[in-house]
């Protein structure tokens, strides 16, 4: 069997290599469900009609391990009511929309990069391993993949909403949640995906 950790660093090391200009930083996401499930994003949400997906999927069938799992997914955007759609939040958002049984939730998380502060703490509240640190500092923008909420200096200082934040999460992101700098959305995330695939099927 071929460890978690070596699927989601080798998945990555292809999108650095290949995709957005190779080499930079890129903010793409890899993921593996308790279900045996890799998901895959980026900031803002992926489809299959992006470029490089293609290439993506084939290069995923001609590995070995990749028979190892129960498919591969694309984690496309959660909300429509702003476009801080994280790539660690749209897997969150894709995992519980899957409505299998068991319940799928996400085991091992990689990126290139570090997470953002948000997305590292509702990580740590959702209880994803990852395999990358978290950085301090204020975000533009962030939604929760749970609930319509977001924060971002956007919405005013960043250190108060993101206590905050840690304030929904430990309750358990309810709806009646008194929010005071965090803003309040509209519509409830939607988290949706779709299958990566070469012509057809696994």
């Amino acid at each position: 069997m071929t460890p978690k950790e070596d699927m989601i660093e080798r998945t990555l090391g292809w999108m650095v290599e290949h995709l957005d200009g190779g080499g930079q930083e890129v903010n793409w996401t890899v993921a593996i469900t308790n279900t045996n499930q890799m998901i895959i994003s980026k900031v803002g949400g992926v489809t299959s009609a992006r470029r490089g997906m293609h290439d993506l999927a084939h290069w995923m069938a001609a590995q070995e391990w990749q028979a190892e799992l129960d498919g591969v997914c694309l984690a496309k955007k959660f909300t429509r009511d702003a476009a801080s759609n994280h790539a660690e939040m749209c897997i969150l958002a894709a995992a519980r929309s899957m409505g299998m049984n068991p319940e799928v939730d996400v085991d091992l998380m990689g990126c290139p990069s570090l997470h953002c502060e948000a997305c590292a703490n509702t990580l740590d509240y959702a209880n994803v391993t990852t395999l990358d640190g978290a950085r301090k500092g204020s975000q533009q923008g962030w939604c929760h993949p749970y609930a319509p909420m977001a924060i971002g200096l956007q919405y005013g200082d960043w250190a108060p909403q993101i206590e905050e934040l840690d304030r929904f999460n430990e309750a358990g992101a309810p709806d009646d949640f008194p929010f005071e700098y965090a803003r309040q959305l509209t519509y409830q995330p939607a988290g949706d995906f779709e299958p990566l695939e070469p012509e057809g099927s696994w």
